[in-house]
């Protein structure tokens, strides 16, 4: 019994920790140092996250996805 508290006790502080850093970068400023347009190409969004990642509006793509 005790075990299982201590494990609930872990995990919930994993994933409130996991959700914390989540949030974080969530609400993050971006990597843009001043304003810049791009054109958005016609694609899969991987297509379009690659594209925001190399013009250095996003600095993850995954977290676009």
């Amino acid at each position: 019994m005790r075990r299982w508290v201590l494990l609930a006790a872990v995990l919930c502080l994993a994933v409130g920790g996991g959700a914390t850093l989540a949030w974080r970068r969530l609400e993050a400023p971006g990597p843009m140092p001043a304003d810049r347009s791009i054109v958005v190409p016609a694609g899969t969004t991987a297509q379009l996250a690659t594209a925001l990642t190399d013009a250095e509006l996003i600095a993850y793509p995954f977290e676009f996805r």
